[in-house]
């Protein structure tokens, strides 16, 4: 996580019979959440939900009425499964993102931040076909910010 990010841990993936539990200490609703292994950002994503709701399904994947939800629960939940059978500590940690004002409209900046946050961090299991599309968008910020000098 950045160094400038404070992500706190509030729930943690365990190994449980021939499955997998998600033991969740703190829920929340709306929330940018991580899924680190050893500390390292592993997944980003967000919720506009109830955070244990969305999470769960990494635990227990189900059929869902939209598909590519479904992939994902099942994706990650193969990842964390890999990282518990190797010994590897599953952390789910939540990032909170304060309510903001625009024009006397307010709103929440979440998935503005989850997508800010995954262009540059490119976590490994949010999509390694994204992750060279990602880098490249970085370095032309940064380029870009080089050059109007900010």
């Amino acid at each position: 996580m950045r160094g400038d990010i404070v992500a706190r841990a509030v729930g943690r993936y365990v190994a449980q019979g021939d499955g997998m539990a998600l033991q969740l200490t703190e829920n929340c609703n709306k929330a940018v959440y991580a899924l680190t292994v050893e500390e390292e950002v592993m997944y980003l994503g967000v919720t506009q939900s109830d955070l244990k709701v969305r999470t769960r399904y990494y635990a227990k994947p189900e059929k869902d009425k939209a598909e590519s939800l479904t992939y994902t629960n099942w994706k990650i939940h193969r990842l964390i499964r890999a990282e518990i059978e190797a010994g590897h500590e599953v952390l789910l940690r939540v990032i909170d993102v304060p309510w903001a004002t625009f024009q006397g409209l307010d709103y929440w900046p979440g998935v503005g931040i989850e997508h800010a946050l995954i262009d540059e961090m490119c976590p490994p299991w949010n999509g390694e076909s994204n992750q060279a599309t990602r880098k490249m968008r970085r370095a032309a910020r940064l380029q870009e910010a080089q050059r109007s000098g900010g």
